[in-house]
């Protein structure tokens, strides 16, 4: 936990120390993860790639937090051979990270009653930026539009949704979803902001 509010706070020395720690006493496999994105952005792959797999070998007796974790860790694989130069590699982790979403949407899911929309809706999104990582733009925008669909209300999907759009440059969709999310009285003000800035940017360029 301390390594964690370390880490989401910038300070990434000492989180590193407190997780390399961590890890000799029967860390969960956030603590894997964690330590592993720290070492893919600091360009050490290999050392990441063991770490998403030491984390992957950590038994959750829980099948909505495996397949997260199991998508996930998946995504950041992905991530890690593309740096490294192994794009086939890449693709291939991508594509299991977008079969275990669709798992977690339809099994993993089950379970959450009346946070299950949200749910699905944060796995669309994460299957959306999986989608353009494969270079299929089709499958997602569909992926986006689902998400905003299945929980309009969901404030992290449009920001998530709005700032991958515009990074890759689509402004009808992106102009569309902040629209969209402007309109929701449930999303908070800083979310609107968020998203109108990354508009504004986009019709700038």
């Amino acid at each position: 936990l301390l390594a964690g509010g370390h880490f989401n706070s910038g300070e990434v020395a000492q989180a590193e120390a407190l997780y390399e720690r961590a890890l000799g006493e029967g860390a969960p496999p956030d603590a894997f993860e964690d330590l592993g994105v720290i070492r893919w952005r600091r360009g050490r792959h290999d050392e990441a790639l063991a770490l998403y797999g030491r984390a992957e070998g950590v038994s959750v007796p829980d099948t909505e937090i495996t397949l997260k974790l199991a998508a996930r860790l998946r995504d950041r694989m992905g991530d890690a051979h593309r740096d490294k130069g192994d794009g086939a590699t890449a693709r291939d982790m991508w594509r299991d990270s977008v079969s275990l979403w669709d798992r977690y949407i339809h099994e993993g899911t089950s379970g959450l009653g009346d946070d299950r929309m949200d749910a699905v809706a944060m796995a669309d999104v994460e299957r959306a930026k999986l989608f353009h990582d494969l270079g299929e733009t089709g499958a997602a925008l569909d992926a986006i539009r689902h998400a905003i669909e299945t929980a309009p209300e969901r404030g992290p999907t449009y920001v998530h949704s709005v700032a991958l759009l515009a990074t890759e440059g689509h402004v009808a969709e992106a102009t569309d979803a902040c629209h969209r999310g402007l309109a929701q009285a449930s999303i908070t003000d800083y979310y609107k902001v968020y998203c109108a800035l990354w508009v504004y940017d986009l019709v700038r360029r």
